[in-house]
């Protein structure tokens, strides 16, 4: 008997005991997230939160075209998940939700259509009745006065668009825009002026609020 109790001695010691997989919880403390409301930054985070849930709200609606209580429910629902998980993985920045632009950006884009129209038309004269020295396509390097990196994104994107110029490289102040002849490179400054009015005012740490 006592070698039998020995062995399971020897053998209760040498086993291994695991330890239980530890359990990540995704609830955030109440005391806690009331403190970070509390606080400029976390004030901030709840605005963009409410911004991109009524964002997000709407979209839902738009692509379901159903108002019945169950499908209203469900895209409360998964709205609600949506920014949850957003706001745990703290990506509700300037970036991801952009609600230090101005209002005028839609009448940006309004002004933006007008302007794609116009170079269209400009391309199509030169396809049809081609210059005799040539189309005279050039490199330019144009300034910018954007101090975000969504106004930066803003105006690349938009020369991008307009045909007849192409944004071919960004740099901290300045773009590399090939054009397809020196016609289209004035309109860019007063696109450079607009982008700048719609960006908004910066937050903490040089960053859009």
């Amino acid at each position: 008997m006592q070698i039998r109790s020995d062995s399971e001695a020897i053998s209760a010691s040498n086993r291994q005991v695991l330890p239980e997989p530890a359990r990540r919880s995704f609830t955030v403390p109440i005391t806690g997230l009331l403190t970070e409301l509390l606080t400029g930054k976390g004030q901030r985070r709840m605005a963009k939160a409410i911004a991109l849930s009524l964002a997000l709200l709407c979209f839902w609606l738009v692509l379901s075209g159903h108002f019945s209580p169950f499908l209203l429910a469900m895209g409360a629902l998964s709205t609600g998940l949506c920014v949850y998980i957003a706001w745990r993985m703290d990506i509700l920045d300037a970036q991801s939700v952009p609600t230090h632009l101005r209002p005028t950006l839609f009448l940006y884009w309004f002004w933006l259509l007008v302007e794609i129209i116009k170079a269209n038309l400009q391309v199509a004269r030169l396809i049809l009745a081609p210059r005799p020295d040539g189309a005279g396509q050039q490199l330019v390097l144009v300034p910018t006065t954007q101090k975000t990196d969504m106004g930066r994104v803003i105006y690349a994107n938009s020369i991008t668009l307009t045909p007849g110029t192409v944004t071919v490289e960004v740099a901290d102040n300045a773009f590399l825009v090939h054009a397809i002849t020196a016609d289209f490179v004035p309109s860019l400054a007063d696109m450079d002026t607009r982008v700048t009015s719609i960006e908004g005012t910066l937050g903490i740490e040089g960053k859009p609020a």
